[in-house]
């Protein structure tokens, strides 16, 4: 995600209203190594923000996901980073999911984010973001 200007991430929500996160790779050369954040990376030239969003979620974790929810974008100033951020529900245990990037994956409710290392601004999102997180349209039952 460093070197792009422009990304999509994406919030995705289980039926117990836990956010997967993504442990990154403990490299010094990308952006926020061994954080913990969002599914999604960068736009490629020619692609949409949604096309973005649902290739990175197969790149990441192997699983294709066509029920994403455009919900907001902002600017991270301390990447800058232009980022389009999306919902989607999953039903799967983290156990099941073929990690392609990163360390590994973990469900987390929210209440339990704001312990973790993490960019600061994913946090706020969760935050902003929590009615739609625990909103019924957004899971799978």
């Amino acid at each position: 995600m460093g070197s792009y200007k422009k990304s999509a991430i994406s919030i995705l929500v289980n039926p117990k209203g836990q956010i997967l996160l993504q442990l990154r790779d403990n490299k010094p050369w990308i952006l926020c190594p061994n954080q913990w954040g969002f599914i999604g990376g960068g736009i490629e030239e020619g692609e949409t923000e949604f096309e973005a969003i649902k290739r990175e979620t197969k790149e990441e974790i192997g699983l294709e996901i066509d029920n994403f929810q455009y919900i907001d974008c902002f600017y991270d100033q301390e990447n800058k980073i232009d980022v389009s951020l999306f919902i989607g529900a999953l039903d799967i245990s983290a156990e099941e999911i073929k990690v392609g990037e990163g360390q590994g994956v973990k469900f987390f409710y929210p209440s339990e984010i704001n312990n973790l290392k993490m960019i600061k601004i994913l946090k706020e999102m969760i935050n902003k973001h929590s009615d739609k997180i625990f909103d019924r349209t957004y899971r799978v039952d």
